[in-house]
Order: C-alpha cells, then structure tokens, then sequence
C-alpha cells in the first residue's frame, strides 16, 4: 500500500511541475488543476503518514483527510466550467466551498480541544475494523453522508457543463478530437464507481461491518491513486480554446427557415462542393461564414435550418462522401484517405463512417 501512495503521490508531483512550466495559456484551468494536484497530493501523504507506523499518528492526520474529501467534488467541477470560462468566474465561487471551511473549523476545534481523544478514537476505530465490529457513531454518520452527497451533486454539475461544451465545440469547429471533455464524462463515470461507491460502502460498512474495512480501505485507497492517474494523463491531452459560456447552455435546435433560405442554402453547397473547404483539418465555422461573406450567427442559423444538426454535422458529412468517392476510385489505404479527406482521427473517422453509411470503410468498398 505504502508503494501505491508514493506511486500516487510521484504522479501528482509530476503533473503538477509540468502545469507549472507549462507555457500555454489555460487560463483559471492551470490553477484549479494545480489545487486538484495539491489536494491528491497532500491526501496521499496523510495516507501514507498514518500507515507507515500506527503509534506515531498524530491527531492532525485523524482528522483532516477527512475534509478534505469536501474539495474533490467542487475543485473538478469547477475545472470543467473553467473550460468555457478561461477567464476569471463570475459570481460567488466561494459559497460552494462553504461546507468544507465549515468541516475545516469543527476540525480544528477538535483538535484544538481534543487532541488526545482524537487519538485515541483512531485507534478504538482501527482496532474495531480489524475486530469487524462497529464504529457508528452520529457525527460519523452526517459527514461521510455530506461527502457522498456533495460528491454526487458535483458530478451531475461537472456532467452537464461538459455535455454542454462538447455540443458547443461542435457548432464551431470541424474537427473536436483534442478539444472536447468527452474524457470528463468517462472519468466521472469512473469517479462514482472508484470514488463515491466505495465511500457509501464504507458508510453502510460503519453501521453493519458486512466486508472487511481493512481490505475496503486498501481497495479505496488503490482506486483513488489509479484515478488520479486517468485524470492526469487525459489532462495533458487537453487543448484549451475560448468558448463563451452563453453557448453552451442548451442544445441546439432546429430553427425556422430564415429569408432566403434555398439560396444562401445552395450558396453555401456550391461553396463546399467546388472550393472542397471541409478538407481542412482546422476548418471553423468562422472561416467559413467569412468565405460566405456572412456573419458566423448567420451561418448557424442556416445550418440548423438545414437538415444538418450543426457545422461539425455539415463538414463531416461531406468528408465522408469524399471518402465513399475516393474509396471506389482508388486502392490507396483507407486511413491515407480519411485525413486526405479532413479528418484528424482514425477513431473518429471510423465512429462518423459508421454513423452515416452503416458499414465500415472497408466492408464498403467492398460492396
């Protein structure tokens, strides 16, 4: 266990030196990055402190690593919303992280008043989870509730403002590979599983000792640290753009034909069809409304108009019938084809082919 925490805490540090030198602009997203490496950091060393040797806990190291699990939940939250937020937030950040300063200074107060029992309690609660006997108690049961709780709340609040970026990634840009919080989604999936769950184990378990708290705690430990390594590894992935927040409240919807809808429709066809614009990888809406000689608003309007759902809808589409022509034309290899054709991605190539044909590449040459 001692190896996994200083694995745990070896990738914490690292990330953390590389955010620190790292030259590109991510605004607020650095920052609250570093608090996320911080906060796992110095999680792992109190674990790390209080398995080394029993007698020498202290009372700090009983009772903090327990508040700081009110800061997960809030930090990562907040780094997705600083993802179409680079700027500075706005509004009252703070108050979200009013229970844990709460949970802070009851802490403190014990520790103040109480250090030895805090102690001592440590270890009656240790002696009781190798006993497999309860260690219930009232105050227990409110805060490992209010950790599950806000946990699961900060989830749901992290999903919705990723889902909602991803959707207004794809009205601006061709090509989403490096840009979207898919990534997000799939490591807060992860988090209830690795996270959340086995904390509500461990709160049924500190009521009715139904699994061995010991083992528990060992596997708790072990997916905190390969969570922390997940997160890391996709944070570097991450491309940062600016996207205001307005656009990603809702999803799009179809809107009415504005004026002069079939022509600046067939324009914008012509456009694609003989200048062959969507063969650039880094195509934005905004070049290509500045092609039309529109507003990007404008071009919006008309995609959604259109039967297309959005601009990454509109361009992909037309990669993909290059494809399916180039595909019957030539015997050059199927990905050559696919990023001659705009795309950035064998993944996404694959994923947007299947969507619009119904077959893979190749089985459709072959038909």
């Amino acid at each position: 266990m001692q190896f996994i925490l200083a694995a745990g805490i070896g990738v914490c540090a690292f990330m953390l030196l590389q955010l620190w030198q790292k030259n590109e602009r991510m605004g607020q997203a650095k920052f609250l990055a570093m608090a996320i490496q911080a906060l796992w950091i110095f999680r792992f060393g109190l674990f790390y402190a209080k398995i080394i040797d029993l007698e020498l806990v202290t009372a700090p190291l009983v009772i903090y690593d327990q508040v700081l699990l009110f800061l997960d939940g809030p930090l990562i939250w907040l780094y997705t919303r600083s993802l179409v937020e680079p700027k500075r937030f706005k509004g009252k950040v703070w108050v979200h992280f009013i229970p844990f300063f709460l949970m802070f200074a009851y802490a403190t107060y014990q520790l103040i008043a109480f250090p030895q029992q805090l102690i001592q309690l440590f270890h009656d609660t240790w002696q009781a989870f190798q006993d497999g006997t309860s260690t219930a108690g009232g105050i227990g049961f409110i805060v490992i509730a209010a950790i599950v709780y806000m946990n699961i709340v900060y989830m749901f609040r992290s999903l919705k403002v990723a889902r909602a970026y991803n959707v207004a990634l794809e009205e601006e840009y061709s090509n989403t590979d490096s840009l979207t919080a898919y990534w997000i989604i799939r490591f807060q999936k992860l988090w209830v599983i690795l996270f959340v769950l086995p904390l509500l184990l461990y709160f049924v378990n500190y009521i009715w000792p139904i699994f061995p708290m010991m083992e528990l705690a060992g596997a708790a430990l072990v997916a905190i640290v390969l969570l922390s390594i997940v997160f890391n590894m996709n944070l570097l992935k991450q491309v940062y753009v600016t996207l205001p927040l307005s656009k990603s409240k809702k999803p799009p919807v179809k809107k009415p034909a504005p004026s002069g809808f079939e022509e600046e429709l067939n324009r914008l066809m012509k456009v694609l069809k003989e200048d062959k614009a969507y063969l650039d990888e880094s195509l934005t809406l905004s070049q290509l409304a500045d092609s039309l000689d529109i507003k990007p608003a404008e071009l919006t309007d008309l995609i959604k108009a259109s039967e297309y759902e959005n601009f990454y809808d509109l361009i992909n589409s037309h990669r993909i019938e290059e494809v399916k022509a180039q595909l019957l034309q030539s015997n050059e290899q199927v990905i050559q084809i696919a990023y001659q054709s705009g795309f950035k991605s064998k993944s996404t190539f694959n994923k947007i082919f299947k969507e619009k044909t119904g077959l893979t590449p190749k089985a459709y040459r072959n038909s």
